[in-house]
């Protein structure tokens, strides 16, 4: 069981991370799909999924927050963790180990432990164990839980993806049955017995080979799991009888680029949200970069993605921008200028931004109608609004 590995204090309050995978992945860019695992002591493998064998990637210092759950947005690039140990949210670099306060789950009752990304509806899902054994829809931005039907779930319970019949699948507990989800009312359907232990720790949809993979304890051992009948076959041993969460991430590709925004300070004390997104085949895929008046952003893609696609990108007092790029296969990169003067977020710059700016003459809250960046709204933010009066979205 999760919980009888718990490392550090326990405290009443769970969280959940979501680790930041650029450096981890870029190597990974031009493979096919990575399993990664971690044990209670946090340390990150990835793992064959042919025969079970790991190669360590270093540890992220839990520093009173010990993951227990992974699950993978591929939309945002970006593997979350839940803790059942600590009491925040964070943003954890796994290559640095540093980690950026975000906030707390809303409720202190939930002990998240399995995590999956439903890829049709771009929604987070977990299953809390102990407190109430139920689905829990989770805000991947705040940290919100909210409950999904009855407590139905065995102690334990895991939870599955599989995005190519958009279908969730739970196991787990005792007696270690596989059942079908549904992430409207919770309620579940039998499908099988699994033939694992009761202390199984996750579960992650592998998209190469099309199979749901089971993370098993007490022996510690990789499988994978028939979804039509609940049959659960050996793949390997894992020799760690602490692994407790593993997740697959995709093969990727990378469109990057620099973004710069005309008409700010040159050293500018704070930075401004800027968010760069495409569309491919009906999937958004986004980033949102902090940038001090220029800056960088990467979009992680499907791999091998061709074709012509449009980014966009828009942020803060700044009009947005779309502009193409061809992919062939690869890497792609470009770049952004973005035109300054637009606090009211209309898509055009026009005298009600001006209207706005005088309206918050001498003000310091570093908000939008600080258009140059500078720290405080004076007449150099109004000088920049009349200089592109006019000028709309492109």
């Amino acid at each position: 069981m999760k919980s009888s590995r718990r490392c550090g204090a326990v405290n009443t309050m769970k969280n959940l991370l979501p680790i930041s995978l650029f450096t981890l992945l870029v190597a990974h860019a031009s493979a096919q799909s990575t399993l990664i695992a971690m044990d209670s002591q946090q340390n990150i493998y990835t793992v064959n999924p042919a025969n079970a064998s790991k190669v360590s990637m270093g540890n992220i210092p839990p520093m009173g927050a010990h993951i227990a759950a992974l699950a993978y947005d591929p939309y945002s690039n970006t593997l979350f963790g839940a803790s059942t140990d600590a009491d925040a949210l964070y943003k954890v670099d796994v290559v640095s180990g540093t980690k950026t306060l975000i906030g707390a789950f809303s409720d202190p009752g939930v002990l998240m432990h399995s995590m999956a990304f439903n890829t049709s509806n771009g929604k987070l899902y977990g299953v809390s164990s102990i407190a109430d054994n139920r689905l829990y829809e989770i805000n991947p931005t705040t940290a919100a839980v909210t409950p999904i039907g009855i407590s139905n779930f065995n102690s334990y319970a895991l939870i599955g993806y599989k995005p190519t019949t958009n279908q969730m699948f739970r196991t787990g507990g005792s007696p270690a049955n596989l059942f079908q989800v549904s992430v409207f009312t919770g309620t579940t359907a039998f499908i099988g017995a699994t033939g694992a232990t009761t202390t199984a720790s996750e579960m992650s949809f592998n998209p190469d080979n099309q199979t749901m993979y089971l993370l098993d304890n007490f022996p510690a051992r990789l499988m994978t799991l028939n979804l039509a009948t609940g049959a659960a076959t050996l793949v390997g041993p894992l020799n760690d009888e602490s692994m407790l969460s593993m997740a697959f991430i995709p093969g990727r590709n990378y469109i990057r680029g620099t973004i710069d925004l005309s008409d700010v300070v040159s050293n500018p004390t704070f930075p401004r949200s800027i968010r760069v997104e495409v569309t491919i085949s009906g999937n958004t895929y986004y980033t949102n970069a902090d940038v001090y008046g220029s800056g960088r952003y990467t979009i992680a893609i499907p791999q091998g993605t061709t074709g012509l696609v449009r980014l966009h990108a828009d942020g803060s007092s700044f009009l947005s921008k779309t502009q193409s790029v061809i992919l062939n296969g690869g890497d792609a990169t470009s770049d952004f200028v973005l035109t300054n003067g637009d606090p009211d977020l209309s898509g055009e710059v026009d005298a009600a931004d001006i209207d706005l700016v005088v309206s918050q003459f001498g003000t310091t809250d570093e908000g939008d109608y600080d258009v140059d960046m500078s720290g405080e709204v004076d007449a150099a933010d109004i000088d920049i609004v009349i200089a592109n009066f006019g000028q709309t979205d492109q």
